[in-house]
């Protein structure tokens, strides 16, 4: 039934998706974030955009790339607070990546200051993330490919950190 109002594409079917979204089996929730992408109205958006903080994360997953897809731009704000807060700490390399990219793709160059601040971190007792972190917001910066996203990531290729260098040259290359 979830698949088949997705392929309806009728925002009717946005308030009964969203109380499967809120369904404790995580196949029922991925059914509906497959059926809310489908129909993208500004209501199933917004549904997307809230999952994209879901307990499981496959769903988060899910949702962020429904959200990028159809470049929902008010995502941007769910983003930037995942990667400064939780997602930072504890999410896997893959959602790292995905998120950062996301956050490239929908933010463009308004992006950069955070992934530069993530990346470059300044002062002597500035806080560094984790070298996978890093490496991921490098990646980030390489998707955007504007002359101040190069010039960061040029800084970076010197890093002490063989992973956050290595980053920073595939990233220089895959945008030159």
């Amino acid at each position: 039934a979830l698949r088949r109002a997705g392929d309806l594409k009728s925002p009717v079917a946005v308030p009964h998706l969203a109380r499967a979204l809120g369904s404790s089996s995580e196949t029922t929730r991925a059914a509906a974030i497959g059926a809310l992408a489908e129909i993208g109205s500004p209501g199933a958006m917004q549904l997307l955009e809230r999952s994209i903080e879901d307990v499981d994360r496959d769903i988060r997953l899910a949702a962020l790339k429904a959200c990028t897809e159809r470049q929902h731009r008010p995502t941007i704000g769910r983003l930037e607070r995942a990667l400064k807060d939780r997602l930072l700490r504890d999410g896997s390399s893959v959602e790292k990546s995905a998120f950062f990219d996301a956050y490239a793709t929908l933010g463009g160059d308004s992006a950069i200051p955070l992934l530069e601040n993530i990346l470059l971190p300044k002062g002597l007792l500035a806080r560094k993330e984790d070298p996978i972190t890093r490496a991921s917001a490098a990646m980030a910066l390489g998707k955007l490919g504007s002359e101040r996203a190069l010039d960061i990531l040029r800084k970076a290729a010197g890093d002490k950190e063989i992973v956050v260098r290595s980053a920073a040259a595939r990233a220089l290359r895959g945008s030159a």
